[in-house]
């Protein structure tokens, strides 16, 4: 199944050009567009990613409310 990189900007929120940096700078996938197919390899690092940045944020959020009681 393959799936268009616009599809996963959308689902996490991002604007077409924000989520074409992240994919090159700090996942390594490289596509030319917004348009470009990701196969099911690259859309599970890519899953990966967001999943692990998701952890951090929330465990950060939580390690800040542990220091304000």
């Amino acid at each position: 199944m393959k799936v268009r990189v616009h599809e996963l900007a959308k689902k996490y929120e991002l604007k077409n050009k924000e989520f074409l940096e992240i994919l090159k700078k700090d996942i390594g996938v490289s596509v030319t567009s917004h348009l470009s197919n990701l196969d099911e390899d690259q859309v599970k690092k890519i899953d990966d990613y967001f999943a692990k940045m998701n952890m951090s944020v929330s465990y950060t959020h939580l390690r800040a409310h542990e220091t304000d009681s």
